[in-house]
């Protein structure tokens, strides 16, 4: 019984380390990084357009809650 639990804790240890350390092409993380900087940058540029939508005087957010943001 002990020696199949060390066994386990070994072989998921080496799991582990495969997964984490072993050397890959990091071009698909930059790809990845481009998107999620476009796409916030894309959701920050639809916030600025309508911004008194969101946050003027007739806004969507009720104004008790805007007096406690700011």
């Amino acid at each position: 019984m002990k020696d199949g639990i060390v066994n386990y804790f070994a072989d998921w240890s080496r799991c582990w380390n495969r997964f984490w350390f072993t050397p890959s092409d990091p071009a698909l993380l930059g790809l990845l990084r481009v998107l999620a900087g476009g796409m916030v940058l894309y959701s920050h540029a639809v916030w600025t357009i309508e911004l008194n939508a969101f946050f003027g005087e007739q806004a969507l957010l009720p104004s008790t809650y805007r007096s406690l943001i700011g």
